[in-house]
This record gives structure tokens, C-alpha cells and sequence, in this order.
């Protein structure tokens, strides 16, 4: 369905009353809809399902944020979507406009989901997924280097990371600023990552001491200190309670798990960082080989990097890490006319009565080979000490950054890697224009406000 979840909505309410089939929700970790299996009663404990029905969100499919109308023009230009009628009396099925309109939303998207589907088939090799998460993760997999071991983490080192290390991006805004700024954004930031990053493989080693070779793939609690430090450097510590909270520390890290990465960072600067205990990897790794070919392949398809192989690519590069870092969530859903044994009522609130129709039951989480959390925890710790290094450059001036952009007062354009596409170089998004930056995630620039 065209990604606003309504196509969906509809088969669910047809179908849940019912009492032959089944439904499966398939859900983002914040509850958003990407998918509706239906199974017949006696085929719903099955681990597979040849006769099963599955209805997808298109548009997650393809990971391409645009609309409808854009995803037709870029890939199926023959079959552009229609002017939309008048639709103050609602849905006419007798009117034929409305069905015209109706079945070239459909026809459209299949056609441009079967294109999308022939260039990453071409590309790498692998079908569409349910998610372009799906799909991005089955590709990096493929596409790891020959005789690259990932091992599961050690016991002791898996909480670690996954409360320490896997983190977000860096956002920060210094300040309300109203006037000419230069915004300068990373080319496919995530995907350069992969390139140039040391990723971590290989067996793990734990010592109570600092790492002897810091070149390698490394883990490390920290305590550190440099006064006068003016971009502030986020990570995670415990609270007086024992929770892990994420903090820019300006001047004191007091006692923090680091990637290698960081760590090489903070000894950079001029930090005084004492090590207090360390997991080293035996091996790295890159990806280099699987993004040089997502890049040469950008640069060389027809229509350029916004034609339908170009948007197709970047949305693989952007997408393959990101399952590295899922966790098994250890609950299932379902939607049936009644409940199912060994399956509860699902309570919205304390107080609230049980919603009709919608059940869970707790599962044994099992993770899947591709649940590596140290992968995305190295590949966003480094493009994280990108746009640390971008501030540092000229910390005076700096306004702003958010993920994969900085903000600057003034021009730094000589100080910065700046290539218009090249991945992991910094391109001039404006160069002295207004802008109005108000707090994280809301501001506004040439291109209009941005805010989350």
C-alpha cells in the first residue's frame, strides 16, 4: 500500500472479525505499521507459511522520502499520478475519476516497485524486502569481505555496548542565532562510514588496563578531563539511580564506556583520559569494496544520483548497517475475532478496558546472526568524530550540528574536506544565507524550517 497505513487499516477491520484467519502485525520498535500478515487459523503457529498473505507499506519498502506523486515521476514517468478530483462529498465508487484516480495510485506503484525491485536485483543480487531495512541488511551481509568472522559478543561486553555504545547522532545547538550562516552536510555520511571506519571482528579480549595498541578495535571505560573544551562530547554515564543517560560533558567525562574511535579522538585533542578497563577485538574490517561499488554505481546511472538507480543505491548504502543494531524484542502480536489460547488481552493504560480484537504474548528473544550491535555502535561513533572534527575546526563560529550537518557563522569551507558528492566529504549546503536556529532539531534555513 502507498504508505499511509489506510489500505491496511481497511483489510485489518474486513478480515479480524473472521474466526478462519489470523492477522500479524509487523511493527517498527515504536509501534509504526510496516506490514499485515494474514494466515489461516490452523497455519498461524506454523514457523512458515506458503499460503499466507503478507500486505507491505511500498513506500518503506524503497526507504526513498518522497511522495507518491515524485516516487511515479522518478520511476514510471509513463504513468504520472492523475489530478485528484473533487473529493468534498468523499469517495465515489461510481464515479469514474475517483476510480481512475484510485487505480493509477495502485497501478503506479506496482510499476515503480517492480523497477526498484529489477535495479537492486541487477545491483546485488537480492529481492526487495518487507522493510529497506530488510533488504539493506541481506545485502551487507552478501557483501562482507572474504574471511571476515563477526562473532557474537561476550556476556559481559554485550550490555556494555548496547547501553553504552549504541548511540544516536550528535545534535547540538549552542544557542538561538538569527542571521548569515554556511551549513555544510556530509555525503552519505553512514555509507563513507562503512568505508573508512575499522570495523570490529573477530574474538574479544577483556584487561583492566588501558589498550597497549590503540589502532586496532577497542571498547573503553574512561575517566577524562580538559579544561576550556568548548564543543561538548556526548556520551552515556549512570545516574545516582544506576541509569544509563546520555550527556555532552564540556570539560569532565567522569566515567563513560568510548568506542576506539573516540577514545583516538579525546587523546587528539589534548585530553587527559585515564583507562579503567578495555575489551579489544582481534580483528577489523571495512566495507569498502561493497561502498566504492554503491558510489561508482550512483555516479554511472542513468539519470545521475536522483534517477531511479541512484535513488535505489543511496537507499541501500543508507539503510545495510542499521538492522547490525536491532535487539530481540521478545513479544508477539496478533489481531483475531477472538482470543487465541496461550495469547493475552493487550491494556492500552493501568485503567483502561482490554482493546478489542488486539492480543500479545510474551516470546523467548533469539537473536539473528545479523543482531551485531558493535557494528552500528563503530559505524555511528564515527561519523559522530566527523562532525566533532567539523566544530573543531573553527569552534568560535560553530552554531550548530545535527547527525550528518554543522552550521557555522562563517565561512570554513577552506578548513573542511569539502567535495560536492564524493561519500564522506562535506558539501556546502548554503553558504551565507539566513538562518534562524531556535533548539535542537528546529531551525530554519534557505530550504525552509526544519523541525522534529
Amino acid at each position: 500500500w502507498n504508505g499511509n497505513r489506510f489500505d491496511a487499516y481497511f483489510i485489518a477491520a474486513a478480515l479480524v472479525r473472521d474466526p478462519r484467519y489470523r492477522l500479524r502485525p509487523m511493527l517498527t520498535r515504536s509501534r509504526e505499521l510496516r506490514a499485515l500478515e494474514v494466515r489461516r487459523v490452523e497455519n498461524a503457529e506454523k514457523v512458515r507459511d506458503a499460503s499466507a498473505w503478507v500486505f507491505v507499506d511500498g513506500m518503506a519498502q524503497l526507504g526513498i522520502d518522497c511522495t507518491l506523486a515524485e516516487l511515479l515521476d522518478a520511476f514510471v514517468s509513463e504513468l504520472p499520478k492523475l489530478p485528484a478530483p473533487d473529493w468534498s462529498e468523499g469517495f465515489d465508487g461510481s464515479n469514474p475519476d475517483h476510480r481512475a484516480y484510485a487505480m493509477r495510485d495502485s497501478e503506479g506503484l506496482w510499476h515503480a516497485m517492480q523497477a526498484a525491485q529489477a535495479i537492486v536485483s541487477r545491483a546485488f543480487g537480492e529481492p526487495l524486502g518487507i522493510t529497506i531495512g530488510g533488504t539493506g541488511i541481506r545485502v551487507f551481509q552478501a557483501e562482507l569481505p572474504e574471511r571476515v568472522v563477526i562473532k557474537p559478543l561476550e556476556d559481559e561486553a554485550e550490555p556494555v555496548v548496547r547501553e553504552f555504545l549504541v548511540r544516536g547522532g550528535y545534535v547540538f545547538c549552542r544557542g538561538k542565532f538569527d542571521g548569515p550562516a554556511w551549513k555544510y552536510d556530509l555525503n552519505q555520511a553512514y555509507a563513507g562510514a562503512m568505508r573508512d571506519c575499522r570495523l570490529p571482528c573477530g574474538s574479544m579480549l577483556w584487561d583492566k588496563y588501558g589498550p597497549e595498541d590503540t589502532s586496532g578495535a577497542y571498547m573503553v571505560r574512561v575517566a577524562a578531563h580538559k579544561p576550556g573544551n568548548t564543543v561538548p562530547f556526548y556520551c552515556k554515564r549512570r545516574d545516582e539511580l544506576g541509569r544509563v543517560r546520555a550527556t555532552y560533558a564540556r570539560s569532565v567525562i567522569e566515567d563513560s564506556w568510548i568506542t576506539s574511535d573516540e577514545h583516538r579522538q579525546l587523546i587528539a585533542e589534548g585530553w587527559s583520559v585515564e583507562c579503567l578497563e578495555h575489551w579489544a577485538f582481534a580483528r577489523t574490517f571495512t566495507m569498502r569494496a561493497f561502498v566504492d561499488k554503491c558510489e561508482r554505481l550512483r555516479r554511472e546511472a542513468p539519470g545521475g544520483p536522483s534517477g531511479p538507480t541512484g535513488l535505489m543505491i543511496k537507499a541501500i548504502g543508507n539503510t545495510a548497517y542499521g538492522k547490525t543494531g536491532e535487539s530481540p524484542d521478545g513479544i508477539e502480536w496478533c489481531l483475531a475475532a477472538e482470543r487465541p489460547d496461550g495469547w493475552l488481552d493487550w491494556y492500552e493504560g493501568e485503567d483502561a478496558d482490554p482493546i478489542e480484537h488486539v492480543f500479545w504474548r510474551p516470546s523467548e528473544p533469539r537473536p539473528k546472526p545479523h543482531q551485531q550491535p558493535q557494528l552500528a555502535a563503530w559505524i555511528t561513533a564515527h561519523v559522530r568524530m566527523q562532525v566533532r572534527r567539523a566544530a573543531l575546526v573553527a569552534p568560535e563560529a560553530w552554531l550548530y550540528a545535527d547527525t550528518d550537518c554543522v552550521i557555522f557563522s562563517r565561512d570554513v569551507t577552506g578548513l573542511l574536506d569539502v567535495h560536492p558528492t564524493r561519500y564522506g566529504a562535506w558539501k556546502v549546503e548554503s553558504a551565507g544565507e539566513r538562518h534562524r536556529i531556535i533548539l535542537p532539531k528546529v531551525y530554519q534555513g534557505p530550504k525552509g524550517i526544519r523541525a522534529r
